[in-house]
C-alpha cells in the first residue's frame, strides 16, 4: 500500500453561537485535513484544529515539511512513520503545532489502515471496549446565565447524557459557585457534573475555589491551572478531594509521565495524539 498523494488544506468554521470560557472567546474552529491515497486507491483523511489561531502554522508545516515524506512509504506502517515525521521535526517537538500536524498525519492513516483491514478504529487498536462514557460540554459555556445552564443540563440529561461539564472562572467565586449549585439542584446527585477553569487560576485561587466546590460533589475539576504548572497542580490535588483533571493541553506522554508520579492529576484527558 504505497502513499501515491498526500494533500492538506485548511477550512475556517464559524460557531453559530459565540462561546466564551475563563480565557477566551471561540470565535472560529480552524480545522485542518490531510488526505492521503495509495497506489491501491485507498484514501484517508485526517484532520486536527485550533480555536482560532495557528491554523494556518499548522498546514504550513504539512505542507513543506512534513506530507513530502511520505510519498512511497507503505501506509501500513503507521508507528514507523508518525517516529520518523516526530524526529524530523524535533526542533520543534513537543508543543501544539506540530503535534497538531503529527495527529492529522496519523489519523489519516489509521484511517487507511482500518479502511484496508475493514475493521473499525476500536477494534484495530484492540478491542478492549465497546462502550466509553460520555458527557455534555455545549451547554455549559461561560456567557451563559445561570438559567441557560440549568435549561441545557436539563436537556443534556433528557438526551441520556450520564454527565455535563460547565465552564467556571467568573470573577468572583461566588458567581461560579450559584451557578453550580443551581446545575447540581436540576440534574441530581447521579448525574457526572464536571467543571472545567480553562488554565485560567492561580494556585491559590484554584485552591480557594476547589474548597467551595467539594460541597457538589464534581466529577472533576479540569485545567485549573496553566498546564506548565506541574508543581501547582501537585500542591492542588493534595489539598482537596476533587479528582484534578489534566491533558487537553498537554502534548506528549512525557507530559503525562511528568504529572501522574508527581501526583498533580487523577485523570489524564483530552490528548490529540496518542503516539506523542
Amino acid at each position: 500500500m504505497k502513499i501515491t498523494r498526500t494533500d492538506a488544506y485548511l477550512i475556517d468554521l464559524e460557531p453559530e453561537t459565540a462561546r466564551t470560557d475563563a480565557i477566551q472567546a471561540f470565535v472560529k474552529q480552524e480545522t485542518i485535513f490531510v488526505e492521503i491515497e495509495t497506489d491501491g486507491g485507498t484514501h484517508g483523511t485526517g484532520y486536527a484544529y485550533t480555536i482560532g489561531t495557528g491554523g494556518r502554522a499548522v498546514l504550513q508545516l504539512l505542507r513543506e515539511d512534513l506530507l513530502h515524506r511520505l510519498i512511497g512509504r507503505d501506509a501500513r506502517e503507521v508507528e514507523a512513520l508518525w517516529q520518523e515525521l516526530f524526529w524530523a521535526t524535533h526542533g520543534t517537538v513537543v508543543g501544539a503545532i506540530t503535534s497538531l500536524a503529527l495527529a492529522a498525519i496519523d489519523t489519516a492513516l489509521w484511517d487507511i489502515r482500518c479502511k484496508a483491514a475493514g475493521q473499525p478504529l476500536w477494534l484495530l487498536a484492540g478491542g478492549a471496549r465497546q462502550r466509553v462514557p460520555l458527557y455534555d460540554t455545549e451547554g455549559g459555556w461561560l456567557q451563559l446565565s445561570t438559567d441557560e445552564l440549568v435549561a441545557g443540563a436539563k436537556r443534556s440529561v433528557a438526551r441520556g447524557w450520564p454527565g455535563v461539564k460547565i465552564k467556571v472562572g467568573k470573577p468572583h467565586a461566588s458567581e461560579d459557585l450559584e451557578r453550580l449549585r443551581a446545575v447540581r439542584e436540576a440534574v441530581g446527585p447521579e448525574v457526572h457534573l464536571m467543571v472545567d477553569a480553562n488554565q485560567s487560576m492561580t494556585w491559590p485561587e484554584a485552591k480557594r475555589r476547589a474548597h467551595l466546590f467539594e460541597e457538589l460533589d464534581l466529577f472533576w475539576f479540569e485545567e485549573p491551572l496553566p498546564a506548565e504548572d506541574i508543581s501547582g497542580h501537585a500542591l492542588l490535588a493534595a489539598s482537596t478531594s476533587l479528582p484534578i483533571a489534566v491533558g487537553e493541553s498537554l502534548y506528549s506522554i512525557i507530559h503525562f509521565r511528568e504529572y501522574l508520579p508527581a501526583g498533580a492529576a487523577g485523570l489524564a484527558i483530552g490528548l490529540y495524539d496518542a503516539g506523542a
